[in-house]
């Protein structure tokens, strides 16, 4: 789903452990928010042709946090979501943790579940 120039929203193609990293190196110079992997994770580098940086940014999941299929295997899977700002040249991706069904949004409002 393009959400704005540069700028797309996905399941995701990768799980590995340096997901973030990976969606920028597929993404063909395009900024990913992305959940395949159900953790936070965030990575963000400079455009080589100085326009505004390029990231993948994962909102980590809204499910239960322990899966039956993992039978009670640890994970890093938190809750979370993300919260962006778009521009007409640029964007600014806030990466909103849940805990305890509570969160913090960045203008300093607390929002319970």
């Amino acid at each position: 789903y393009l959400v704005a120039p540069g700028l797309a929203a996905i399941h995701g193609w990768s799980y590995a452990a340096s997901a973030a990293r990976k969606h920028l190196e597929l993404s063909q110079g395009m900024s990913m928010i992305y959940g395949h992997t159900h953790r936070a994770d965030h990575v963000q580098v400079q455009s080589v042709w100085g326009k505004q940086p390029l990231e993948a940014i994962s909102c980590g999941c809204l499910c239960n946090l322990t899966p039956s299929y993992k039978n009670g295997q640890p994970n890093a899977w938190t809750h979370g979501f993300v919260l962006g700002y778009i521009g007409s040249r640029s964007h600014t991706l806030y990466f909103i943790p849940i805990h305890k069904g509570c969160c913090v949004l960045p203008d300093g409002k607390e929002i319970k579940i």
